[in-house]
């Protein structure tokens, strides 16, 4: 008996410990990282050790409760990551709980996404309960309880801090973000960091670091401006006038950030005005949206400023309304004589467009019950999406009012999800099944959705034509990022280019139009931060182009796409973090080169997070 009650004070904490190494490997085997990582194993049962001897100090039947609600609610939060990872490629950080609108986006798909291989985690879930059950807690703490409590808190310690005693560290600046520590230190590309060191190490360092950063942030601001100006002089974004200066100088314009168009959507039956324009009117074939902590969010935000979004602090258009954007593309319009006004056909607390579009600039924003559009049924949102045509047209009601217009828009058809739900496709997906050829459903639905927003620009370009206003109004239309719901596996099923480059999924359209421009097509590669400078050269507009993290893509300036994950293209060079290889284009790339553009990347997303923080632009 008396062994029996020895083995039954070990037993229990040793499956717990068990069952939380098995979890943790299981996240990383479905994410498609090693499941075997060292440091990872270690750092599991480090934190499980401690769990375990936190829950030895419950006596009775208060133990195997403990026990048994610790480890549910870890492997909920596995799952929980699981899902958020496939439709994203990153792993949820504490501080994006400003962003969870973004996931209610999805919500609608996440029944349909959960697999068969989730339910692998009941496996360690039962264990542990039934080990639970089997092994009875003492109603009285013993002297091996308080002996393995000391073992395990002494074992969790000494783990802890063997396993950071082996992280490497670079040993110049610009090679920072390749070790370790710097991983660790700041969880910068959270897919590794769950892979090197585990959910819960990743778990408990996002905690830290989210209030850390919460920290910083109520600080007294302006102590980094100095730092900030440095880095901007150091850029060097003198302008000079170029061919493509002031082409459209005193022209209306119409800004469109189009729901998930990716640069395969473009199809000359799917999406015939698109294909007309892209033709007909300039397009930027190596224009590239890459993702950071938010996705039609940031671009939002990066599309409007040319700044870094947020990626330290919670999400930008929540928590930074209160700053100054005067060099935002609706200030300066707003300066050369326009009107300035931006329309969706959501409410406008999401994303918080209602406060966020009058700190951007906007002279109003105009959601869903203003431009006077249908209400869904509360079941419908997130499934069926109100018609972008019907935004087109309550929108132009407004903006054709005034003499001088700058319009955003923002279009919600082309939004998830792709399947028999969007009821309000059936006409798009009858027509585009006729000539998409996949057997994919849900590859057919997409290009249904994007036929919907095709028929929008179209009803757009009649209003202006019929208020006698198409030849004086620019069309900008541009994607936010590609269609990530729908899983990379069938991107690359239906279309093999570039198969396996995960940075070419960041590729989508940008296209500029007005009826008798020269067509041409720009090679030069270029991304989101380099829009509202261009737009400023084509408009002549009074731009200071000198605190732009992007460029003039028609200036002599490099521009410089730079991924979430510290990966980065240019003209000239890549370096591919997913598959860990620089490429040289040319003999300007040389290995001279790649290291000046590391150190570029991390000075980009250091100095772009104090800029928020300190209000720069508030001085």
């Amino acid at each position: 008996m008396k062994k029996w009650r020895e083995i039954s004070t070990f037993g229990m904490p040793l499956a717990y410990i068990m069952g939380f190494v098995c979890v943790d490997s299981l996240i990383r085997l479905m994410a498609g990282y090693d499941w075997f990582s060292l440091k990872a194993i270690l750092f599991s049962i480090s934190f499980s050790s401690l769990l375990a001897a936190i829950g030895l100090l419950f006596k009775g039947i208060a133990r195997p409760i403990f026990y048994s609600m610790t480890f549910s609610l870890i492997s909920i939060i596995a799952v929980g990551q699981l899902i958020y990872y496939r439709f994203y490629q990153a792993f949820f950080s504490v501080n994006q709980m400003t962003n969870l609108m973004e996931l209610s986006t999805v919500s609608g798909e996440i029944f349909r996404v959960l697999e068969l291989k989730y339910s692998l985690f009941l496996i360690p879930t039962g264990f542990v309960l039934l080990a639970c059950y089997w092994f009875k807690s003492p109603k009285k703490r013993t002297r091996h309880d308080q002996l393995i409590i000391v073992t395990l808190t002494i074992l969790s310690v000494i783990l802890s801090t063997v396993t950071k005693l082996t992280f490497t560290q670079a040993s110049n600046e610009g090679s920072r973000y390749k070790d370790d520590v710097y991983l660790y230190e700041t969880l910068f590309d959270k897919g590794k960091a769950m892979s090197e060191f585990g959910l819960y190490q990743y778990t408990l360092q996002d905690i830290k670091l989210a209030i850390s950063h919460q920290q910083e942030k109520t600080q007294v601001v302006g102590q980094q401006t100095s730092e900030i100006d440095d880095y901007f002089q150091k850029l060097n974004h003198t302008h000079i006038d170029n061919e493509m200066s002031g082409i459209f100088e005193g022209k209306n314009v119409v800004y469109i950030m189009a729901e998930s168009l990716f640069s395969r959507a473009i199809h000359e039956q799917a999406t015939p005005t698109l294909y007309r324009l892209m033709n007909e009117g300039i397009y930027f074939e190596n224009y590239y949206s890459p993702h950071y902590k938010g996705t039609t969010s940031d671009s939002e935000f990066i599309s409007n400023t040319s700044l870094v979004p947020s990626v330290n602090y919670g999400t930008t258009c929540y928590e930074f309304t209160d700053n100054a954007f005067p060099n935002s593309i609706a200030s300066v319009f707003k300066k050369a004589g326009y009107s300035a006004t931006s329309y969706h056909s959501n409410t406008g607390e999401f994303y918080n467009r209602d406060a966020y579009h009058e700190s951007l600039g906007y002279d109003a924003f105009y959601d869903q019950e203003a431009l006077g559009l249908e209400f869904l049924e509360e079941w419908e949102y997130m499934v069926n999406w109100p018609s972008d045509a019907d935004l087109m047209n309550a929108a132009s009601d407004i903006f054709l009012e005034d003499d001088r217009f700058f319009s955003y828009v923002i279009t919600t058809n082309g939004h998830t999800p792709y399947t028999t739900q969007r009821t309000e496709l059936q006409e798009n997906y009858d027509y585009v099944s006729s000539f998409i050829q996949s057997d994919d459903e849900e590859i057919v639905y997409y290009y249904a959705a994007q036929n919907a927003f095709d028929q929008s620009i179209e009803v757009l370009m009649g209003r202006l034509l019929e208020a006698g206003v198409l030849d004086e109004t620019v069309l900008v239309i541009y994607g936010d990022h590609y269609p990530y719901p729908i899983h990379h596996d069938k991107l690359w099923a239906y279309d093999s280019t570039n198969e396996w480059d995960w940075q070419e999924l960041r590729k989508v359209p940008l296209m500029i139009w007005t009826p008798g421009i020269e067509a041409q097509t720009v090679s030069k590669v270029m991304n989101v931060f380099d829009l509202v400078p261009t737009m400023a050269n084509l408009f002549n507009l009074d731009y200071d182009y000198e605190h732009a993290f992007g460029i003039d893509i028609f200036s002599e300036l490099e521009s410089t796409v730079i991924f979430e994950d510290y990966g980065w293209i240019t003209d000239h060079a890549r370096y591919n973090k997913y598959s860990e290889y620089y490429e040289s284009f040319d003999e300007i790339g040389t290995e001279s080169y790649m290291e000046e553009m590391d150190v570029k990347v991390i000075e980009m997303f250091e100095i772009g997070q104090k800029v928020l923080r300190d209000d720069y632009f508030k001085r």
